[in-house]
């Protein structure tokens, strides 16, 4: 009985967590502009304010593009609506097929 009231209770937490989570990274209706830090060559994350996601060159592949969407882009939405690239070097371009 104990045991239940002890799963009940997390998965109520858990549930408030969730939903003010899903709250609180809702679209704030400002633009909003990340360069991702992403070594040699360049990256920027874009979230517009109706909630769009584009991604701006990918940097090298080095795996720091994904590190800088996982963190700016919100937990439940990982669907980038553009994808574009300015030129195609590999310090701009490297990174976009770990992202595709």
């Amino acid at each position: 009985m104990k045991l239940r009231i002890r799963y009940l209770i997390a998965g109520g937490l858990a549930g408030i967590v969730i939903i003010f989570s899903f709250v609180w990274l809702q679209p704030d209706g400002r633009l909003h502009i990340v360069f991702c830090n992403v070594g040699q060559g360049d990256a920027a994350y874009i979230r517009f304010p109706d909630g769009r996601d584009m991604l701006l060159d990918g940097g090298p592949d080095n795996g720091r593009v994904l590190t800088c969407l996982g963190r700016h882009m919100p937990f439940w939405d990982r669907h980038l609506t553009i994808v574009a690239m300015t030129h195609p070097q590999a310090d701009h371009m490297g990174g976009l097929p770990a992202v595709f």
